[in-house]
Formats: C-alpha cells, structure tokens, sequence
C-alpha cells in the first residue's frame, strides 16, 4: 500500500534532480562566460571576497538543511565551476 507512496516520492526526487542538473548546467556556462570576461581584463579566476559571500548568504538560508551542509554543497560546485574556468583559460 506504501509501495506507490514510494515510487511518487521517487519519481518526484528523480524530478528535482534532473532540474538541479539543468541549473548546475546553466550555472557552469555563466562560470566560463565570468572566467573569459576576468581572463580578457587580466583578473585571476579566483576571487575568495565573492566566494566567502556567497557562501554566507547561502548559509543564511539554508533551513531546514544545516548551514555547513548547504555550504559544503556549494563549495563543491563552486570548485568545479573554478576548475571550469581554469580549464577554459
């Protein structure tokens, strides 16, 4: 009786996933279009005052989730994004 509960549940999360891809998708074509713009005005890819920014507002908004555990989501894609970029160069 639970069993198409399941599957609904599944079937949504499957769902949201594939959005969180599309979006980390759209978010790491914006990281290249930032790095070509930061590499064209002889900036480095790096800029740890934006990170630490976003890092804590995404903090602050994580509920229910814990703040470290939003964070370290978010450390992560902003790592492969950089790495992205250094590729790009």
């Amino acid at each position: 009786m639970t069993e198409p509960r399941l599957d609904q549940l599944r079937s949504e999360i499957d769902r949201l996933d594939r959005r969180m891809l599309e979006l980390l998708k759209q978010r790491a074509a914006l990281a290249l279009a930032i790095g070509r713009l930061k590499k064209a005005a002889g900036r480095p890819v790096l800029d740890p005052t934006r990170e630490a920014e976003i890092l804590a507002r995404l903090g602050r908004q994580a509920r229910p989730l814990s703040p470290e555990a939003v964070q370290n989501i978010f450390k992560a894609v902003i790592q492969a994004c950089r790495r992205l970029e250094e590729k790009d160069r």
